[in-house]
């Protein structure tokens, strides 16, 4: 038996919510994107998305959407300047000032996102607060949906 994915059914996957800024707007249905730690989610999988009411793995979800992946983009965060896209070899880089350069592709998935200011920069900054410096280590994957719809509120 094989331990390699079957592609010619789509996954599901449970994707526990917990930025604080971001709650509301994924819950309504204005926020489409989250980024993980690499899984191996690709379009047409589903997930669940969805807030604990209290601690988590011992309280009732507070609400639950049931949503597609339309994209994934994975990439991994660099020390000397933004982050750079793990497949399509571009990457962006600060200049000598600490400017990011304009237009910025990081700057379009820090604000699909939620993250304010929505930069490049600041996205690394989230992502090395919840992660620590093992988050320099790691390959993060932007998971977008669409087709969102309600299976729970608390």
């Amino acid at each position: 038996m094989s331990d390699k994915k079957d592609v010619t059914h789509p996954h599901t996957w449970m994707l526990p919510l917990s930025y604080k800024p971001k709650l509301e707007a994924v819950r309504t249905g204005n926020c489409t994107q989250t980024i993980r730690p690499d899984k191996d989610i690709r379009p047409g999988d589903y997930v669940y998305l969805f807030e604990w009411s209290g601690k988590p793995y011992r309280s009732p979800w507070a609400w639950k959407r049931r949503a597609t992946v339309t994209e994934v983009m994975r990439f991994r965060l660099m020390r000397s300047g933004n982050v750079s896209n793990y497949y399509s070899g571009w990457m962006v880089v600060l200049d000598e000032y600490g400017y990011e350069p304009t237009p910025n592709p990081m700057n379009e998935l820090a604000l699909r996102d939620g993250i304010s200011p929505p930069t490049g920069i600041e996205l690394r900054k989230v992502l090395v607060e919840f992660y620590g410096e093992e988050a320099y280590k790691m390959t993060f994957v932007a998971i977008t949906w669409s087709h969102c719809f309600s299976v729970s509120e608390g």
